[in-house]
């Protein structure tokens, strides 16, 4: 039913932390009240289906996007830290995955303070021996 519908969308808009839109006002009303005698319009009934549809592709690129984001952290820092990172943010909330991608990127940029004095010593040594 309708109200299924709306409160699926609800439970996806919650896990990714994320508020609902003006887009979703009708879903919102239709979780505020608990009644399975509703009439509601085409339109209406549309709008609650869209609302949902739209929260599933939401849903489906956070989860591709903290995917990415272990992959990456698994690739840049040791596997003892990334393994700490990937299980402190292991959900799709929108906050856990900025923090990760912050933390992703001190990784980065701490990689690359560290290979810059190694790359400076090869430069050299490349324009002394030619």
């Amino acid at each position: 039913d309708l109200q299924t519908i709306a409160r699926e969308a609800q439970r996806m808009w919650i896990e990714l932390g994320e508020m609902p839109g003006p887009d979703d006002d009708i879903a919102v009303a239709l979780c505020a009240v608990d009644c399975t005698d509703i009439c509601i319009t085409d339109v209406a009934q549309e709008a609650v289906e869209r609302t949902q549809i739209n929260w599933a592709k939401q849903r489906d690129a956070a989860v591709t996007e903290l995917k990415r984001l272990h992959d990456a952290v698994r690739g840049f820092c040791t596997p003892e830290l990334a393994e700490q990172l990937c299980t402190e943010h292991s959900t799709i909330e929108n906050t856990s995955r900025l923090a990760l991608a912050d933390r992703l990127l001190e990784a980065k940029q701490a990689l690359r303070a560290h290979e810059g004095a190694t790359r400076e010593r090869l430069r050299h040594l490349y324009n002394v021996t030619g």
